[in-house]
This record gives structure tokens, C-alpha cells and sequence, in this order.
């Protein structure tokens, strides 16, 4: 069973990522989270609709995949990537 707080909670960390770090190549990937987060928001959410909506993110090309925040400091890149990496692998694990 899905836990869709845990869930909505993660796309929440990826979407403020994006939002926040990602540039105009992102806007679709921002559309895809934003559609996610409004299905999340339903009393029953259609899990099929999020599992499609999840692997539309990950493209061969660009996407969630490439996504990454940069900062000069390593130490400083790395505490801002953690949270995004967790929330892109624990959102992966439970719609695949």
C-alpha cells in the first residue's frame, strides 16, 4: 500500500528543488510535480495516473535524471543535493 502523505511529501522536496535551483529547461518537468501534487491532493488518487506521471519524469534525455543543484562549495553541494536524491529514489521505489 502507498503511503500518500510520504509520497506527496517527497514530490514536495523534488517540486521546491526545481522550483527554487532549475532554470526554464525544467518547466516541464515543474507541469509533471505540479500534476502530481494536484492528484496527491484527491481523497482516492489515481495511482496508475501516478506511476505514469512519475516515469514521464525520467526521459532518456533531461529530465529528473540530469536534474542536480550546483554550488561551488562540494560540501555545500552536497548537503543541497541529499534531500533531492532521497525524495528521487524513495518516489521512484514506491510507484515502480
Amino acid at each position: 500500500m502507498i503511503d500518500f502523505n510520504v509520497l506527496k511529501k517527497q514530490f514536495l522536496v523534488i517540486y521546491c528543488a526545481v522550483k527554487q535551483y532549475g532554470d526554464s529547461t525544467n518547466n516541464p518537468q515543474l507541469a509533471i510535480l505540479e500534476e502530481l501534487l494536484a492528484e496527491l491532493d484527491k481523497d482516492n488518487p489515481d495511482v496508475k495516473l501516478l506511476e505514469e506521471l512519475n516515469h514521464s519524469l525520467y526521459p532518456p534525455y533531461a529530465g529528473l535524471s540530469e536534474f542536480f543543484i550546483w554550488d561551488d562549495d562540494f560540501d555545500k553541494r552536497i548537503e543541497l543535493n541529499n534531500p533531492v536524491d532521497n525524495a528521487k529514489r524513495i518516489t521512484w521505489e514506491m510507484l515502480n
